[in-house]
């Protein structure tokens, strides 16, 4: 017998902007909505947080060169 398969859906997109710092207002100029703009959280390391049209949220994250 074979075990059921649990699909959860596809991995959450990343990708690694040069600085975070300028997409919020890029993906506001796209439609979204800035929930939490960026802010350093500790250590240098940078994140923000926008909703889309589609009331997906979406984080942004930047860690410091290493």
């Amino acid at each position: 017998m074979g075990s059921p398969t649990t699909s959860v859906g596809p991995p959450p997109a990343r990708s690694a902007p040069a600085d975070i710092r300028g997409r919020p207002d890029a993906l506001r100029e796209a439609g979204a909505e800035v929930v939490r703009d960026v802010r350093d959280v500790g250590n240098g390391r940078l994140t923000a947080f926008v909703q889309d049209a589609d009331g997906n949220q979406v984080g942004l994250l930047q860690d410091p060169p290493a």
